[in-house]
């Protein structure tokens, strides 16, 4: 499940970012982010502080530095995450090395809800997943300047 979210993670990001109506998106962003998931089986809700890096068509980083530290590091082709010292590393299974195949991951695609960007930046401000146990994991993301 901790893969998956990672992968709609990143799938939400370059889909925010190949929408041809951002074009004033940069090419590369850094900053923060608030993760709230939501276990739909117990009710509980569990926050994850971090931060992003993101390059145009070279990777996309998300660090959590609370409360678990671990990095998910994905490029075009191929991912990996490490958490408590440990990395794997495996390919996407399938090229995405223009955004526009992001979206022929269908598997991924039908999970992310929903992308809102902010207005006055154009840069994607707020991500909602929801998977189909029913837990909802909620981004709130804050770009560096």
């Amino acid at each position: 499940m901790m893969r998956k979210t990672f992968i709609l993670i990143f799938v939400a990001a370059m889909a925010a970012f190949a929408d041809p109506e951002l074009a004033s998106v940069p090419d590369s962003a850094h900053g923060t982010f608030v993760q709230r998931r939501t276990l739909a089986d117990v009710g509980v809700t569990l926050v994850s502080r971090g931060e992003f890096r993101f390059e145009k068509g070279r990777f996309f980083e998300w660090k959590v530095v609370k409360p678990v530290p671990s990095v998910f590091f994905a490029t075009p082709t191929n991912w990996s995450f490490t958490v408590r010292g440990k990395t794997t590393s495996h390919p996407l299974g399938v090229d995405v090395s223009s955004f526009s195949d992001v979206f022929r991951i269908k598997e991924m695609r039908e999970n992310v809800k929903n992308v809102e960007v902010s207005p006055e930046s154009g840069f994607p401000c707020k991500v909602d997943i929801l998977f189909n146990n029913g837990d909802k994991v909620g981004i709130e993301l804050v770009q560096s300047r």
